[in-house]
Formats: C-alpha cells, sequence, structure tokens
C-alpha cells in the first residue's frame, strides 16, 4: 500500500463510516452490567472483534481493562481509517473464508452488525466458534429493522428466534455450545432496536 492509497482509502472510509460511538459502546456495556465481562477485566484473555470496521470497538475493551485486542475487517479502507488514531492488530479477512487467526485462539470474540451482511449466516458464526477457546465466549449483535439502503452493504434481517434455530441447526447445544444470554437493545439516539447474543463454547 502506498502513501497515496492510503489517504485515498482514510477518506473514503471516513466517509462511509457514520456509526455513533454510544451505538457501538451500548452493547459492550450491556455486557459488563450482565456480568459477562469485567471492568479490569484479565489483560491477559485474548478479545477477538470481526468486522471491527475502525478499531473503536477494540478500544471499547481496552477501556474496561483488555489489553491483548485483535480484530479483523473486510474492508481495506476502514482498517485505513483505523490507521489514523490506533495501533491494534487488525487485519483483513472475511467471514465466509478463513481468518488468519488460529482456531481456539480468543476468550471473547464479538461480532456486530456483520453477520447480518454475508451470504450464509450459520458459516460465518460457525468460523466466530472455531476462533472460541473452550469456556470463551462468542458474542453477536444484530439489528432488528433493516438499516437505510447504502452502497456499501446489504443487510437480511433475523429475529432471535431464527438465529437461535440456525445455532441449533450447526451445533449440538450443551455439548458443543450453551446459548446464555439474550437481549433486546434500544439504539442510542434512534428509536430503531438491536439484538445481542451470547453464546459459551463447552
Amino acid at each position: 500500500m502506498n502513501k497515496q492509497e492510503l489517504y485515498t482509502w482514510q477518506e473514503e472510509g471516513t466517509a462511509c463510516l457514520n456509526f455513533d460511538p454510544q451505538r457501538i459502546w451500548q452493547p459492550i456495556h450491556r455486557l459488563k452490567t450482565v456480568g459477562i465481562l469485567k471492568e479490569g477485566g484479565d489483560p491477559k484473555s485474548p478479545v477477538l472483534c470481526a468486522g471491527c470496521r475502525n478499531g473503536f470497538e477494540l478500544k471499547c475493551f481496552e477501556d474496561l481493562g483488555y489489553t491483548d485486542v485483535h480484530g479483523f475487517d473486510w474492508s481495506r479502507k476502514m482498517i485505513a481509517v483505523s490507521m489514523l488514531t490506533t495501533d491494534y492488530d487488525i487485519r483483513c479477512a472475511d467471514l465466509m473464508n478463513p481468518t488468519p487467526f488460529d482456531n481456539q485462539t480468543f476468550d471473547i470474540v464479538y461480532c456486530s452488525h456483520t453477520l447480518e451482511h454475508i451470504e450464509d449466516f450459520g458459516k460465518g458464526f460457525n468460523n466466530l466458534y472455531y476462533l472460541t477457546k473452550q469456556g470463551g465466549y462468542t458474542i453477536i449483535v444484530l439489528p432488528k429493522e433493516p438499516e437505510p439502503p447504502s452502497k456499501y452493504h446489504i443487510t437480511r434481517i433475523y429475529t432471535i428466534e431464527q438465529i437461535t434455530d440456525i445455532i441449533e441447526h450447526w451445533f449440538s447445544i450443551g455439548n458443543d455450545l450453551d446459548i446464555i444470554h439474550t437481549a433486546t437493545l434500544t439504539i442510542p439516539n434512534s428509536t430503531n432496536e438491536e439484538f445481542m447474543v451470547v453464546t459459551q463454547r463447552t
């Protein structure tokens, strides 16, 4: 990547990045309030944010005390934006293909507003599962309503029931993983809602 490519990608990536920081922080705060994450968390617990955009989610985990944070995103433009303000380990990958990380590497795998943009939800979640250590958490957050049309993405809308059905189709509940928490959240500065599903690898 030469400097001109980097500057162009940063400019274009910043233009398409319209996430309210409160919107990104809220689900992570929810995980803290229900005891899944702890403030001052074990800094040795490796965390992965899948579809991490500009790296802000990684900063949220770092603010909670986690220092071994990593991420990946399919968009080189978003990764270029992250280089403006962070030095996190963010790599280019997508959930429909093998990621550059080894299986059972992370205690926490967090994926927000990403799985609804891929062709095969089950395959994407399966790839997240294999990155999660035994006893670790795979956490997904998805919108309940369609997002405004955009040239940057398309959105498939699921219900919590549909998501749990997909997970149960791919995995043996109680043997492979347990679904330990679900929640519906109102998106800050919006009337829209999103939901969260937390699984633990057994």
